[in-house]
């Protein structure tokens, strides 16, 4: 039996998959013998999956008609399902709001709904902010123009930090829990372009911006210890 298997061979998941030591990870079109063949939409394929103790799904649930089945089928050959999510799936309405495990979910996500439906079957949302590391950098998004405002925030938390708390998380053997993988706090844009000596366009135009901060009540608790997060500004490039 594999300690994990990976569902998606993304950023995260190729990653994951790099740093474990026993695991297995799927994808669509595989392009080497590491790699086995699945597609949820494909039931023909969920056979080749592998027992593990965790399964690690990382792509987005989409509310489609196999998810409940193809999660009935995982509980047949694992002990524990952790799915990717991401913090937009929380309701923000107000400036400087934080956002935690109680916040208001927005049920108008279908993404939220198809994750909540599995959840209260048993498995374990983790729920993601913005994710940066190698390939991943805030300051060629800076370069590149995608930041039109410096008076923004991100809640960002580094692809390395993310692995090691799946892992330490999946040996804790819950269910049906919600949790935010963050590092309590976010980054003004503003202060990441001083760090990487980028200055902004001047404009004239102001505007509404809604800021958060991203926060988790019960991840110190059950991880017994509180987690060096990597910043941003350790960093002067990511390439």
């Amino acid at each position: 039996m594999y300690d994990s298997l990976i569902l998606g061979n993304g950023y995260c998941g190729s990653r994951i998959f790099t740093k474990s030591k026993n695991s297995a990870i799927t994808s669509r079109t595989p392009k080497n013998e590491h790699m086995i063949h699945f597609e949820l939409s494909d039931k023909s394929t969920w056979k080749n999956l592998p027992h593990a103790h965790t399964v690690i799904w990382t792509f987005s649930c989409k509310g489609l008609s196999e998810e409940l089945e193809f999660y009935q089928y995982l509980k047949t050959i694992s002990k524990q399902v952790i799915i990717y999510s991401t913090t937009s799936v929380y309701k923000h309405s107000v400036d400087q709001e934080i956002i935690t495990e109680s916040t208001a979910l927005d049920f108008d996500k279908v993404r939220l709904r198809a994750e909540e439906k599995i959840r209260l079957l048993g498995a374990n949302i983790f729920t993601l902010c913005g994710i940066f590391g190698p390939q991943r950098d805030p300051k060629n998004w800076l370069l590149k123009g995608l930041i039109k405002s410096p008076d923004k925030v991100v809640n960002l938390i580094h692809i390395d930090d993310i692995i090691e708390l799946t892992f330490l998380l999946a040996k804790k053997n819950f269910s049906s829990c919600r949790i935010n993988l963050c590092t309590g706090k976010n980054d003004e844009w503003q202060d990441l372009a001083k760090h990487y000596n980028y200055e902004f366009p001047r404009s004239t135009n102001k505007q509404a911006i809604l800021r958060k901060t991203i926060k988790s009540e019960v991840l110190d608790d059950l991880l017994d210890k509180n987690h060096p997060f990597l910043r941003a500004t350790d960093f002067s490039s990511l390439n």
